[in-house]
């Protein structure tokens, strides 16, 4: 894979197993390719987001990768900050979301967006074969990040 200055740092592990929340994934060979890349995610341009995020994970599926990585918030952009407070924002993330996992296929994808279930997460979606598989919720958030998560907590419903 080509990163910042077609610097290659790539790894091969023997077999083993990875376990997201309960599925088991077994592999005979873990290839790990790490460069820095600059995706351009702007917030709220959530069909160019989704876009950038295909357009990467095909070119890393050309190269014969497993599992592709994607930053924090890479669907809805960052930061969101107020965008937080708008339902049809919060929507379009999960229909984003959706229409992502539909076009992912055997090359597992890891990608930050929002979760909005029993409260509003920073979260990382695993996608695999066509569906999110799991949905890990970021805790321990920065300052400036859950101040709008505390604020969305008394409000969402309101909006």
């Amino acid at each position: 894979m080509r990163g910042v200055g077609d610097e290659r740092v790539q790894s091969t592990e023997a077999g083993g197993t990875l376990t997201f929340r309960d599925q088991m994934f077994t592999y005979k060979e873990l290839d790990a390719a790490a460069g820095e890349y600059l995706v351009g995610l702007i917030a709220e341009d959530l069909d160019g987001n989704r876009s950038l995020v295909l357009k990467n994970l095909h070119e890393a599926e050309s190269m014969g990768a497993d599992l592709v990585c994607f930053p924090e918030l890479a669907l809805c952009g960052y930061p969101p900050e107020d965008l937080l407070l708008k339902r049809d924002f919060l929507a379009g993330c999960s229909r984003s979301l959706q229409v992502l996992a539909h076009e992912v296929g055997e090359t597992a994808v890891l990608v930050g967006t929002i979760d909005l279930c029993e409260d509003l997460f920073n979260a990382a979606a695993v996608i695999h074969c066509g569906e999110v598989i799991a949905m890990y919720h970021k805790h321990f958030l920065p300052n400036y990040q859950s101040c709008w998560i505390n604020l969305l907590q008394n409000y969402l419903f309101w909006i």
